[in-house]
């Protein structure tokens, strides 16, 4: 028989469950696609395509759903057809990822093994822009075959979208707590809200390679569970006779949920639509017209499951593992490739992985995290109580005629109030969200914060190049949790186009007279444009850091930008590969900016190398600039 710890604990963290598992525990008609890493078929109670790469995040996740072989853990749905369809490669340095096309053929793989549930675990956090047609054709032909795509919202604890879970119908899950409340890491974007809702995500048990107890943390085992559970609402509506629905189960689990009351969290939108109660949504798909209607011409079917529940115990001489394992995730800005998703799980926040988590101070000392980020400066506040302190220094002792906390009262404070600067929290954010929170430190940090106020109310300043380290994280107002760069001032760049449209302005009228302004000036907006896209990423890898480094030595240094603009050519791409000479004690990046004519494409494109050692804090450009035309 299954362990009854786990069955109790599951019973506890979902209330309803006692009861939905005294109507079903799945019937084998109802399909569940897993997509995640290769699964370890040994551990699982259901057989599995399993294959050698990453299995560990796979593995507890299938679990979570179908139940282990050792019986420890019992499978929410254990009844329902379980089968894993691996997404995820392990790259150079361990870390699972997976392209937005390889989700895709997954996608597809699973619509042809005639899942019912396709369960990911994949999140890019990206907007919808991002979106390839490849995976957006996929989804929609599960859309379509009425399939349910249950996936995380991802760890990176911002009001941020993410890849497919923002995906119009899609299922998307966050993580809450033992207490209800959503778990620091759990995404919370615009797009997850309308159409998510948040499940327990925190220590949730689960298979261990081999055998045994597991527990881990995230929106990945969140994912698990809102799958099993919708794979056993999907089997109650079998047993009435009625014909596997995806959209139907997910209008039901979106309507049943619990929301909360704004007056009494601070932070509504965390908990999307709601959380997931079982009793509710099982009472609600009993009391559809469907449901009555195909009850009252079918013949009572027994709820026994199909597949296999019963299994044999363990032998008296093994006893089950209860090791703790955290699965160490990696943020999908640790690819360099745009379209690159990891699983949706947590780190243990100590450095360790896998089921190696270790707190203790023992083995090698790892280096910090180097940062060579471009983004827009903005503030924000580290709580209400600060705000409200700044918005009294705005306004003084007087009455009426209140100012509001705007940003040119902000500037005209810190012109006034230098320190002032160090009361808020200043950000460097792309596409409106928050990357990073700068927090100068040592000897001069005076001279950075004078240096981010002066920057910040120059109108003529697009973005900020900033390098530095990673040091912890701290919440901003809007309840987003983001990575605290302690900034090197060495290396801090400003943007300005202005002298750049200037110069472009008269170089292109002199290389055609009949240029109209209005298409210069589309001419140059899509210049800059595509330049600014191609440097989007968070700058944490060696690869990005060279990317950003180049560029913006190619902006504020070096003639490069302005040459192409002149020659009425626009940015191709950006590439980088690791430099075949080097240093020791360096690294070594050759970063290729290629240029073309989009008005003639038999006009030979502009390349240029820019050879950058990340090695620093600062990345330094070694040489100057090779330029050529690649005929």
């Amino acid at each position: 028989m299954p362990s009854p710890v786990v069955a109790d604990e599951w019973m506890s963290r979902l209330p309803g469950l006692d009861r939905l598992w005294s109507v079903t525990r799945g019937r084998s008609e109802v399909r569940i696609a897993v997509l995640d890493g290769p699964a370890d078929d040994a551990s699982l109670s259901q057989a599995a395509v399993a294959a050698s790469g990453v299995v560990e995040h796979g593995t507890h996740v299938q679990s979570i759903i179908a139940g282990s072989s050792d019986a420890i853990v019992p499978g929410l749905a254990p009844g329902c057809t379980v089968f894993s369809v691996p997404i995820f490669d392990a790259d150079g340095k361990g870390v699972p990822t997976c392209t937005q096309e390889r989700l895709a053929n997954g996608i597809h793989a699973a619509l042809e093994g005639r899942a019912n549930i396709i369960n990911i675990s994949a999140a890019q956090e990206a907007d919808l822009l991002s979106l390839s047609g490849e995976l957006s054709a996929a989804l929609q032909a599960a859309q379509e075959s009425d399939v349910l795509v249950v996936a995380a919202t991802g760890n990176h604890g911002c009001a941020c979208d993410t890849i497919p879970a923002s995906v119009p119908g899609v299922l998307a899950v966050g993580a809450h707590g033992p207490d209800g409340a959503p778990l620091l890491s759990s995404n919370w974007g615009p797009n997850h809200r309308a159409q998510g809702l948040t499940a327990p995500g925190r220590d949730v048990a689960g298979a261990c390679v081999g055998g045994g107890l597991c527990r881990a943390s995230g929106t990945s085992f969140a994912t698990a569970t809102v799958s099993g559970i919708a794979g056993l609402l999907m089997s109650v509506d079998v047993e009435a006779g009625l014909k596997p629905s995806g959209a139907r189960i997910r209008k039901i689990l979106l309507g049943s949920t619990v929301r909360p009351n704004p007056a009494d969290v601070e932070l509504a939108g965390a908990h999307l639509a709601g959380r997931l109660d079982l009793s509710r949504a099982l009472t609600q798909l009993r009391a559809s017209s469907e449901y009555r209607q195909s009850r009252e011409g079918t013949v009572q079917i027994s709820s026994l499951p199909d597949g296999r529940v019963d299994e044999p115990a363990p032998p008296s001489g093994k006893k089950a593992s209860a090791r703790k394992a955290e699965r160490a995730a990696a943020a999908t800005s640790d690819g360099v490739a745009p379209s690159a998703l990891v699983p949706a799980h947590e780190d243990c926040g100590c450095g360790g992985s896998g089921g190696e988590c270790s707190c203790s101070g023992s083995g090698d000392e790892k280096k910090p995290q180097l940062v060579y980020a471009i983004g827009r400066l903005g503030v924000s506040f580290i709580s209400q109580a600060r705000r409200d302190s700044i918005w009294r220094v705005v306004n003084g002792p007087r009455e009426g005629d209140l100012k509001p906390i705007t940003n040119a009262a902000l500037q005209s404070l810190f012109k006034e109030q230098p320190f002032q600067a160090q009361s808020v929290i200043w950000t460097l954010s792309r596409s409106e969200v928050a990357m990073y929170a700068i927090v100068p430190s040592g000897a001069f940090a005076a001279e950075t914060y004078r240096w981010l106020v002066n920057e910040w109310k120059d109108a003529d300043v697009e973005f900020a190049s900033i390098p530095g380290i990673l040091a912890g994280q701290v919440p901003l107002y809007d309840g987003q949790l983001v990575d605290v760069v302690v900034p090197d001032l060495r290396g801090m760049y400003s943007w300005q186009t202005k002298r750049y449209v200037k110069a472009l302005r008269d170089a292109r009228k002199k290389a055609d007279v009949d240029l109209s302004p209005e298409r210069l000036d589309r001419e140059i907006e899509r210049f800059f444009g595509k330049i600014y896209f191609s440097i989007r990423n968070r700058g944490r890898s060696p690869e990005e850091r060279a990317i950003n480094a180049a560029a913006t030595n190619a902006f504020n240094i070096s003639p490069v930008i302005e040459q192409a603009g002149e020659e009425g050519l626009t940015l191709r791409d950006i590439g980088v590969e690791r430099s075949p000479l080097n240093r020791p004690g360096s690294e070594y990046y050759d970063v290729l900016l290629t240029f073309f004519d989009p008005r003639n494409r038999e006009v030979a494109p502009m390349r240029a190398r820019f050879t950058i050692d990340v090695s620093d804090t600062v990345p330094v450009p070694i040489g100057d600039p090779v330029i050529w035309y690649e005929y």
